[in-house]
Formats: C-alpha cells, sequence, structure tokens
C-alpha cells in the first residue's frame, strides 16, 4: 500500500491509516511487512562514509523547484535502516524475496523479429507500469535471451504487460539493440515490419503516432531523449512510503499534478509528458549514470538483458584511433581537469605536475605489450561501456562473459569480503601497505585480507583458481604473462578463475586482464601500457580506497587515475558497474573555496556515485529530504563547519583539483587556519 503524499510529516515520516498495509525495503534481499494500521513509518538514515552523512550546520542552497526543507541532520548509525512504530500491539508477518536469483531465459531466432519479441518480454521484469517503475526496487532482471527455436516461459508471458504502447522497427537488429531501453521502460509491444524503414513510437488509444530518425545514431539520440524525459518526470510523480525527494516541485512548472500523473494509463501519461516543456527543467535533473556504445548483431542482443538491468543507453559504437601526441594532449588535458570536473558544479582546478626526473622508474624492464588506444564517441552519461571491437579509453571494455559472471556473482555471493594482496617484487614491497586500506573498512563490514609476497606460478595460478572476492597484484607483466620467482603465469593457461575481481597493477596488463574475465572474473583494473613507480602506486592507493567504500570500479579507476599525468594508461575490463564492496549510497565530496571574500567559507557539494540502481534516491546530508542518485547536493560552510563535516566522516573528497580523503583534509584545513 502506498501512503498518500498528505500523511507524510515534515520529518518524511510516513503515517498510515488503520488499513491492511505492505511496506518494503529493498536490496538484494527485500524484505516486506504485512499488517493492519495505523502506524508510522521513518525513512532510513545512513551515516557512515558510504554516502549520505550529516551536516553540522546549514542548509542546502536553494534549487528552482526543489521544495527542500534545509537544515543540519544527526545521528551515528553505521547502516541504513528504517523504523516502522505502532500505537498499540499489532500483528506483523514478514516475509522475504531474494532479488539475486537467476532470472528466467527467452528463446528466439537469431532475426530482428526475435529480437522484438525477447524485447516484449523484457518488461516482464516490470514490477509495474506506474511512476513506481523509476525506482530500481520496481524492476527486476529482464529475462535471460538465447538463440533457437522460440520458446516463452509461461511465467514470464503471464507478466509481460499490456501497456497500450508500441513500437515499430525496421527489420535490423541494431535498431531493435538501441530501441530497447525505451522499450523495456515504457513496457511496449516490439514489432518488425519488413519494408519499414522509419522506426514509430504509436500508442492509438492516447493518440500517439510520433516518427522516429531512420539513421542510427540520430535514432538512438531521440531514444535515450524520450527514455530521460519519461523516466525523469516519472521519479517527480511517483509515491514510495518514506520517500521525500527534492525537486517535485518540478512537476508544476510543467504543468503537471502528481495524482492526476499516477492515476492515468501507461498511454495517456506518456502522452501527457510528450506534451509537457521539458526543457524547462531539464538541467535540474540528474545526468544519465550510464551508456554502452555496441556494434550491433546477435552478441549486442544477448547482452541487452544485462544493459536493460542497469537499465543503460545503447549507442551504436563509433571511435577515432589515437597517436601519441593525441593522447599526450588528452592526458594533459584531464589531469590539469583534475577529478572534480563537471561533477558538481562545472568548475575546473588545476593540478600540480610531478617536478622533472620525479618518479621516473617503470613498473616493468621486459617486453611490455601496450594495446591500440581508440578515442569512443561519447555521449551524455557519467559512465561508459564499450560492448565492441577495440581498446576504448575513458570508457570500460566489457564482453558478454562479463555479464554473465557478473549473474553467477551475485547469485554466490556470502561470507566475508575475501582480498588477497600480492606483490611479486621485493623492490615493491612498500607497497604491501594497501592491504591496511582494505582492512579499514573491517570495523562496519566483514574483511579477510591476506598478504602474499614472491610467489611462483603455481601459487599465484593457484591462488586465482580459489574463490576470492579481489586479488589486487603488484609487480610486473611482460608479453609472455604476469611475472612470478620461476618464471611466467599466462592466464590463457588456466582453465578457470574463480577470483571475481582484480586489480593488475603492472605494466601493459590488458591482455592478462581480459583473460581473467573470459575466465571467470566480473571486472577489473588493468594497464595498457608501460607505467611508472610512482604513478602505479599513487592510482593503487586512491583506487584501493575507493573501492573499498563501495566505489564501482568503473567510476572508482576514473576518479584514482585522474591523479596522474598518464591517467589514460589505465582501464577497466569487463563490467565496470561492479562494485566490490557493499554500500547503500557511495559517495563523493566535492569542497571549493566559497564565493565571499574575506569570510575563509567553503561550498561543499555530494555526488552520490552508483551506476547499478537507476533511479534510487538516498538521504541528503544537508537536508531533510531525498535526492536522486546523481543529483548533486549543495551547502555553504564556514572553514570550522567544513572541517567538522570532514571529520565526521571517512569519505572520498576532491579538493584544490585533487584527490583526498575526508580526515586528511580535515586535518589540512585545520593546519591552514592556524
Amino acid at each position: 500500500m502506498q501512503a498518500p503524499t498528505s500523511a507524510r510529516t515534515a520529518t518524511g515520516e510516513v503515517r498510515l491509516d488503520a488499513d491492511e498495509a505492505l511496506v518494503a525495503s529493498g536490496g538484494p534481499v527485500e524484505t516486506v511487512l504485512r499488517f493492519d494500521g495505523p502506524a508510522r513509518v521513518e525513512p532510513p538514515t545512513l551515516t557512515d562514509g558510504s554516502g549520505t552523512g550529516v551536516g553540522p550546520a546549514g542548509g542546502e542552497t536553494s534549487e528552482p523547484g526543489g521544495g527542500e526543507p534545509s537544515g543540519p541532520r544527526a545521528g551515528t548509525e553505521p547502516v541504513p535502516r528504517s523504523t516502522v512504530r505502532f500505537d498499540t500491539p499489532t500483528a506483523v508477518t514478514v516475509g522475504f524475496r531474494d532479488r539475486t536469483a537467476n532470472p528466467p531465459m527467452v528463446t528466439v531466432p537469431p532475426t530482428p523479429a526475435g529480437a522484438a519479441t525477447a524485447l516484449t518480454h523484457a518488461s516482464s521484469a516490470l514490477e509495474t507500469l506506474g511512476p513506481e517503475r523509476s525506482h530500481p526496487d520496481r524492476r527486476g532482471h529482464p529475462p535471460l535471451v538465447a538463440f533457437g527455436e522460440r520458446d516463452i516461459p509461461a511465467a514470464v508471458q503471464r507478466a509481460t504487460p499490456e501497456s497500450g504502447i508500441e513500437l515499430r522497427l525496421p527489420p535490423s537488429l541494431t535498431t531493435c539493440a538501441l530501441a530497447a531501453p525505451l522499450a523495456f521502460y515504457l513496457g511496449a509491444t516490439v514489432r518488425v515490419d519488413e519494408g519499414r524503414s522509419r522506426p514509430r513510437l504509436r500508442a492509438p488509444e492516447a493518440g500517439i503516432d510520433r516518427a522516429l530518425p531512420v539513421e542510427d545514431g540520430p535514432f538512438a539520440d531521440a531514444v535515450a531523449d524520450l527514455l530521460r524525459r519519461v523516466f525523469n518526470l516519472d521519479c517527480l510523480a511517483r509515491d514510495r512510503p518514506a520517500e521525500r525527494l527534492a525537486g517535485t516541485g518540478l512537476l508544476e512548472q510543467v504543468g503537471l499534478d502528481p495524482g492526476a500523473v499516477r492515476a492515468r494509463s501507461p498511454a495517456e501519461r506518456l502522452a501527457a509528458y510528450l506534451e509537457t516543456p521539458f526543457e524547462r527543467i531539464e538541467a535540474e535533473l540528474p545526468a544519465w549514470p550510464l551508456a554502452t556504445y555496441v556494434d550491433g548483431g546477435t552478441r549486442t542482443v544477448r547482452c541487452l538483458p544485462h544493459l536493460l538491468d542497469r537499465l543503460s543507453l545503447v549507442y551504436p559504437a563509433a571511435a577515432s584511433e589515437l597517436d601519441g601526441s593525441s593522447l599526450l594532449r588528452r592526458a594533459l588535458d584531464g589531469f590539469y581537469r583534475g577529478p572534480g570536473t563537471a561533477l558538481v558544479d562545472g568548475t575546473t582546478e588545476p593540478a600540480a605536475v610531478p617536478a622533472d626526473g620525479d618518479g621516473v622508474t617503470t613498473r616493468s624492464a621486459g617486453d611490455v605489450a601496450t594495446a591500440d588506444r581508440l578515442a569512443p564517441e561519447l555521449r551524455n552519461a557519467r559512465l561508459h561501456g564499450w560492448l565492441a571491437d577495440g581498446t576504448p579509453i575513458e570508457a570500460f571494455k566489457t564482453t558478454p562473459t562479463a555479464y554473465r559472471n557478473r549473474l553467477a556473482a551475485q547469485c554466490d555471493r556470502e561470507g566475508p569480503l575475501d582480498i588477497a594482496v600480492v606483490c611479486n617484487d621485493t623492490d615493491m614491497t612498500g607497497e604491501r601497505a594497501v592491504a591496511d586500506i582494505y582492512r579499514d573498512r573491517a570495523a562496519d563490514l566483514e574483511v579477510d585480507v591476506t598478504v602474499h609476497g614472491s610467489l611462483d606460478r603455481y601459487a599465484l595460478a593457484d591462488l586465482l583458481q580459489q574463490p576470492c572476492d579481489f586479488v589486487h597484484y603488484i609487480g610486473h607483466c611482460e608479453r609472455e604473462g604476469l611475472r612470478c620467482r620461476n618464471g611466467y603465469l599466462d592466464v590463457a593457461d588456466l582453465e578457470t578463475v574463480r577470483a571475481r575481481t582484480f586489480f593488475l597493477n603492472a605494466c601493459g596488463s590488458y591482455q592478462q586482464g581480459q583473460r581473467l574475465v573470459e575466465r571467470g572474473s566480473v571486472a577489473g583494473a588493468v594497464t595498457l601500457t608501460t607505467v611508472l613507480d610512482r604513478h602505479a602506486a599513487t592510482v593503487g592507493t586512491a583506487f584501493a580506497r575507493l573501492l573499498i567504500r563501495g566505489v564501482g570500479f568503473e567510476r572508482a579507476l576514473s576518479l584514482a587515475r585522474q591523479q596522474i599525468l598518464m591517467g589514460s594508461d589505465y582501464a577497466v575490463v569487463g563490467d565496470g558497474t561492479y562494485a566490490l564492496a557493499p554500500a547503500a549510497s557511495p559517495a563523493v565530496l566535492h569542497v571549493s573555496e566559497g564565493e565571499s571574500e574575506g569570510e575563509g567559507g567553503f561550498e561543499v557539494g555530494q555526488e552520490v556515485l552508483s551506476a547499478d540502481a537507476t533511479g534510487r534516491s538516498h538521504r541528503s546530508p544537508f537536508g531533510r529530504c531525498d535526492r536522486l542518485d546523481g543529483r548533486p547536493a549543495r551547502v555553504e560552510l564556514s572553514r570550522e563547519e567544513t572541517v567538522a563535516l570532514l571529520r565526521d566522516r571517512s569519505l572520498p573528497v576532491c579538493y584544490d583539483g585533487r584527490l583526498h580523503w575526508s580526515t586528511d583534509l580535515a586535518a589540512e584545513l585545520t593546519v591552514g587556519d592556524t
């Protein structure tokens, strides 16, 4: 049962009347409570380093249509929790649903018509066609796709909704793939018309018959624009117990009433959305978390369920080759921009360049494999995946195997987090201290860290073939493989790999990393060429601190590699959205000097870094409201308030164009004030 908006208090508490009610909490295992009211549901709070801390003072800066109360929040709970309170003793039925179970599978011919059938039934994973579908808890994993004689399980057929919306497409696998995210989210029936060249979006009962572009690129852009419009308006209109979403007043600016929107049929709601002046409020809404670039064909169709599980936008892959001068120019641009570029306020900060001759020792003196890199044509998204040939920069290189491995990992994860640190070079033993970074999370997460030194090829092979959540390898990599004390280990010689994720912090480890994914791993960080020892240590330390705090692989590496000049030498292979450690809302703070001269204050912003749960919200650290992930929160604080906020939590912070840790920056600002 959804509580009406009028039942919410100023603090976001939801009051339920004396009716039968259901209260559900999200997560890998969904918990559902059934009871007869009255009752009060207090929204979840989270105050640890995983993302939504508490501001010591002040309130968020006002935003158009925000409707947010400002003011400090306080609390010390290490994990998010909701509280249900009753006025009298009440019988409660508790149920659980495991969201990590394997999804069903549909079998279709390897044709455009077969792909259209698979897309039609992908929406069987939607629990509702109302605006609440915008929250990831109401979207399951779409059915997997296999090729063969048509076979749609009866349960999938029953769950496939009738939305009154259809997409009519030309007979092209690529067009079907590009249309997938919109078709899935709308619950549309997808049909392929032989002889048709122009795609159309139709909903006859609502008077919709819209022609879409023919060319792949413009068609993908049109699909993305439509999905952003429908999805974001759904987010603003949805009604979820205990969620008090900032920015709902934006609906009024485009002439929509939330209650009236929720009461309409899916087709009528789509028609209303298409008529709204969405451009008035678009800048106030989050950037899309993920875009994936594909080369079409049956490989892409098989991967679509995994992309739709993340609600990724899908674009045709296009890229240009990079020569040495282009790489250097891009590296300089990225280094001087620093890690905070365009994440909160679009400002840039210069970063210090290492002194001449500083850190010139390379990670390997042998024959290092160097990957030929591509400059992909990237669209508007926070993270980018590359499901096509070639080695891109600024995007993770993923494969169908990586997605299959991710699904298996989600269904098989239990016990403490098992991390192995391997240092296979005695000159790099100082980097073994990275193990302490992983152990630091043990206060709120079970972590088992083991450190290995100078492994031979048999011991390293055995380690990679044993169940392990993460292997952090420090050492050398040549064309022959990972260097060991008695030769080289080529991952191609291993039949299977059970290390779920990895970081091969060695020169030219890209090929070995790809082989780890093909043999069982989900994702990992690698290098594309020779790297300097000092740079490798810097990236390794920053990456470890981000990863253990729940930041996904691609996001963590994109921040870590911006600490060095040649950050484009590092990349992620596999599913870059995968996160090693659990975190409700992995976040980064952005701190910059305040605009008021002479007052010594700061503007502090928080950005939640999630790409695996599009539409999720988190509790704002600066006001009594919830914010959509990806919609930054900002506040002006004095120096004292900023230092107190930083001391109170353990979070990555972008300040002065560089990545810091909150407690370290608090000490630095304190010293600077004395």
